[in-house]
């Protein structure tokens, strides 16, 4: 019986790392297109500069996952 637990444990253990890694490999994609356009940007014309492109992705993604991450939980 103890034995059933433990290999329960083991499994989440696993799982969830898995999924959080999964999750991760995901965005990377997004984040490809969001630097070749960035890097584009800022290249040609010269728009805006890294920090007001890091605090704007920060400003909207980070409300975005804490919202998220309230419905996943």
């Amino acid at each position: 019986m103890f034995r059933y637990g433990v290999q329960d444990r083991f499994g989440v253990l696993f799982f969830i790392p898995f999924c959080l890694i999964l999750l991760g490999l995901s965005s990377l994609p997004v984040w490809r297109d969001e630097h070749i356009l960035f890097t584009h940007e800022q290249a040609n014309k010269r728009i805006y500069g890294y920090s007001a492109y890091f605090l704007s992705v920060w400003m909207l993604a980070g409300p975005y996952c804490a919202v998220s991450f309230d419905f996943v939980v």
